[in-house]
């Protein structure tokens, strides 16, 4: 759990980096359901692949971001 908290600090820090950001919901203190599926989502420039990798899953996930800039898993 803690790794998945990293990982959305990490990804909170890229905004400055082909403007990356998370939905406002991830924020400090966000828990999570152990053992559920969660959907990520925020926005990117558009056509951009974002790839989230959490610790709880064997493989990282890769979307592409529409002609609006939005992403989801």
């Amino acid at each position: 759990m803690r790794s998945f908290f990293i990982l959305l600090w990490t990804l909170a820090c890229l905004p400055v980096m082909a403007g990356l950001k998370l939905a406002p919901l991830f924020t400090d203190h966000l828990v999570l359901q152990q053992d559920t599926l969660v959907k990520v989502w925020g926005t990117a420039l558009s056509g951009q692949t974002v790839t989230v990798s959490p610790s709880w899953l064997d493989s990282p996930i890769s979307v592409q971001t529409d002609e609006n800039g939005h992403w989801c898993t």
